[in-house]
């Protein structure tokens, strides 16, 4: 499971938007982007992700956070192996869900 112990860390600071969004790109969109976010048939590509706070709230036991996350799909050719790959822009928006005791992470399409 994931843990985001800085973004925990600096929960209530005015960095805390810049510190997560540091975090996940630290560990890789494989490691927070769900499957299902990435269009049926191609490949998630994260060498380039942007990521937006969207929202966030808290309840007692979890902090949550709206993102707006920005990558890219490849999809490799299936005519001939010389093809280029077509390399396409996508977007969604997951609500991450932060535990204040433990900093495991759940994350969730919207």
């Amino acid at each position: 499971m994931t843990r985001l112990p800085k973004s925990l860390k600096h929960w209530g600071s005015d960095d805390f938007a810049d510190v997560i969004k540091k975090e996940l790109i630290e560990l890789g969109a494989n490691s927070f982007l769900p499957q299902e976010a990435v269009t049926p048939g191609k490949f998630l590509n994260d060498s380039e992700i942007g990521i937006t706070v969207l929202k966030t709230d808290e309840n007692k036991l979890h902090i949550q956070v709206k993102l707006g996350v920005m990558f890219s799909e490849v999809q490799w050719g299936y005519c001939c192996g010389e093809e280029e790959p077509m390399i396409s822009n996508a977007y969604c928006e997951i609500c991450v869900s932060i535990n204040k005791n433990t900093s495991q992470a759940e994350f969730t399409v919207l």
